[in-house]
């Protein structure tokens, strides 16, 4: 479910070779500076409340897609309650008409796939996933992601190229093509959008001590670019970080 921030295809293999190609090392801050230092040195903003959590950031208008290469968690936790779950998730959407968007990520607790042959159910893994118009259609991958790996996500909506992809440097969890969803019709005013989110504060974000991830904005050839700025927000006691202000992005708590 997109927040209120303040708004706010291909073939698999070809996927895979762009994803492939933008491979960068892991910032050193990603996976080993604590909470404190990772840019979180001023007030965020608080995510408009619709009875989840956030830890978001987005970007940018007129893209085509965004893409996150991000850690798998390395530990995490979700009550186990029924709808309950947490989830890292990259978008490109209309803020102001989120049936306008398409969502892919990686979420862990309840699964609810509309689309045929997706999953259903309760996991505690980290399932693949992805959903347009802001969940009216929904699709849960039935594989598991290894804990503290570098994957990428990739939403782009470019018209011709629209897919849903969740890929490793030599493995596709989940590449999907999206057929039958206007989103590039929309495309000037799709803005990029990246979001931890979960659905109660006894359930981690982000692992618990934090996920951190470097964010691409997609163009209309789908060549992909870092983010030059964002905009963030956060529900405590979860929270949002960025060391540089753009293209580095970082979310967590308990």
């Amino acid at each position: 479910m997109y927040p209120n921030l303040r708004r706010g295809g291909l073939a698999a293999a070809t996927a895979l070779a762009l994803a492939t190609a933008l491979v960068q090392a892991a910032p050193a801050w990603a996976s080993t500076a604590p909470a404190a230092s990772r840019g979180h040195t001023s007030k965020v903003p608080q995510c408009g409340f619709n009875g989840h959590y956030y830890g978001a950031a987005d970007s940018g208008y007129g893209s085509h897609g965004t893409e996150s290469h991000i850690w798998t968690w390395t530990h995490w936790s979700v009550s186990h309650v029924t709808g309950h779950f947490s989830g890292e998730s990259a978008w490109i959407t209309d803020p102001n008409n989120a049936y306008y968007s398409l969502e892919v990520g990686f979420v862990s607790g309840q699964a609810y796939s509309s689309i045929s042959g997706g999953y259903n159910g309760w996991t505690n893994g980290m399932m693949p996933y992805y959903t347009v118009g802001n969940s009216a259609e929904s699709y849960f991958q039935d594989v598991f992601l290894p804990s503290s790996t570098y994957i990428y996500l990739i939403a782009q909506a470019g018209g011709s190229d629209d897919f849903a992809d969740v890929l490793g440097s030599n493995t596709t969890y989940m590449a999907k093509d999206i057929t039958n969803w206007p989103i590039s019709s929309d495309s000037a005013h799709e803005q990029n959008h990246m979001q931890g989110e979960v659905t109660d504060t006894a359930t981690w974000m982000g692992g618990g001590s934090g996920d951190s991830m470097t964010l691409y904005w997609i163009n209309g050839s789908g060549s992909a670019y870092p983010w030059g700025y964002l905009n963030m927000c956060e529900n405590s006691p979860y929270w949002a970080s960025s060391s540089n202000g753009k293209d580095y992005f970082a979310n967590g708590g308990y």
